[in-house]
């Protein structure tokens, strides 16, 4: 996900990110030291990442035209469940048992 994030921040694109699990401190530098063989803006995004960092899911899918879901939060679900139809949503992570019928739905990876 991290490198996702790299990504879509160089493309100039307006990024939010919201995980409960989400440790500034010490998860993130954890997961930013393994990527930084792979990646040259590793130290870039840990500068820009307190600023992307939504207080809710239900900040970050209102501020999205797309969510990707990379875990099954049942948070950011209701959330996403709020706004079926109205924002796209790609899931990683199998997020509901079937494949939800809304337009923008996509599950990838499962």
């Amino acid at each position: 996900m991290l490198t996702l994030l790299e990504m879509m921040i160089a493309e100039g694109l307006d990024v939010r990110v919201f995980d409960e699990n989400l440790d500034l401190d010490t998860a993130l530098s954890h997961h930013l030291a393994h990527s930084k063989a792979g990646s040259g803006n590793a130290g870039g995004l840990a500068a820009e990442m307190p600023k992307l960092v939504a207080q809710s899911a239900v900040e970050a899918v209102n501020a999205a035209d797309t969510v990707i879901m990379a875990h099954a939060d049942p948070a950011f679900a209701r959330a996403v469940e709020a706004r079926k139809g109205e924002v796209r949503v790609v899931d990683l992570a199998r997020v509901w048992p079937e494949a939800p019928a809304w337009p923008g739905y996509d599950g990838i990876c499962w």
